[in-house]
């Protein structure tokens, strides 16, 4: 989870690192997400989750392929209604043999038995 203000440079961060980020829409202060990658990898901005507070990189290390999601879930929504975009988003992440997928991040869900 992070709270970058939208005037903080795209490049903010850590040194060699790439930085993506999904900022919360109404630019009001926490959530979002972001991944840092570093600048010798080959890396993708997948385009998953546009609109959410969530993200989608695909990384390349020599001839492996893997795709990341940094995923959060707002503790604002409260019903299936106010969860169907991420939901929905979830259900079409696309299933591809040939590469990992690796999900990550904040679901807010604290009554859940993980």
């Amino acid at each position: 989870k992070q709270w970058y203000q939208r005037r903080v440079a795209i490049t903010a961060g850590i040194p060699n690192f790439n930085l993506f980020r999904a900022d919360r829409p109404n630019d009001t202060r926490f959530g979002g997400s972001a991944i840092f990658v570093h600048k010798a990898l080959r890396v993708e901005r997948l385009d998953w989750f546009t609109g959410l507070e969530s993200l989608a990189v695909n990384i390349v290390i020599d001839s492996v392929r893997f795709n990341v999601v940094c995923l959060y879930r707002s503790t604002s929504l409260v019903d299936m209604k106010d969860n169907a975009g991420l939901l929905g988003a979830l259900e079409r992440l696309p299933v591809n043999a040939d590469e990992e997928l690796v999900i990550v991040g904040d679901a807010n869900l604290p009554h859940v038995n993980w």
